[in-house]
């Protein structure tokens, strides 16, 4: 099942917060990249319901950003709220997280592996040369806007879930 990014972010705000770390912005949207693009690489199809964009600066959600936007390189202080209609026809603002428990446990796991780097770190990681990222930007140097296309992310994250693999059983037969 696909989720709205604010649902991904708030879950992941969450973890951070269980685990006494703060998040910024871009640390958000990398976390959020990870997460789809292991998502994808692991046979569990999309995780948000949004592309993911190679801007200058690394993968970008949209809408992510503009929500995040007015806490600058600051903490993220509150969980994006979303309008959700209710069965009256009427409104109210939600904060949406992500309630299945084994989502929600694929998000504590990607928190444990990333959770610690820095949004430095993370954006480097997404930098290096043929990431899905750096690969969009190669291809269209300069052009704004461009969609990560999942199809490139997902056979990235299946390289790399191959890789590890083949890493530990060599490090199980030693």
């Amino acid at each position: 099942m696909a989720y709205i990014p604010s649902a991904i972010a708030n879950t992941l705000l969450d973890l951070a917060r269980e685990n006494h770390h703060r998040l910024d912005p871009m640390k958000m949207q990398k976390l959020v990249y990870f997460a789809h693009g292991w998502h994808l690489g692991l046979d569990g199809g999309p995780l948000i319901t949004e592309p993911i964009e190679a801007w200058d600066y690394g993968p970008v959600v949209p809408t992510l950003y503009h929500e995040l936007k007015p806490y600058g390189a600051g903490e993220i202080l509150e969980h994006i709220k979303e309008f959700e209609p209710t069965p009256t026809g009427r409104f109210v603002l939600v904060a949406p997280t992500v309630r299945d428990p084994s989502e929600r446990d694929f998000l504590r796991r990607i928190w444990q592996v990333y959770g610690n780097l820095s949004a430095t770190q993370l954006s480097a990681m997404t930098h290096r040369p043929d990431t899905p990222w750096s690969q969009v930007r190669k291809s269209h140097p300069g052009v704004r806007g461009l969609v990560i296309p999942d199809e490139l992310m997902t056979a990235y994250f299946k390289e790399l879930a191959q890789q590890n693999a083949a890493r530990l059983a060599a490090n199980s037969s030693r």
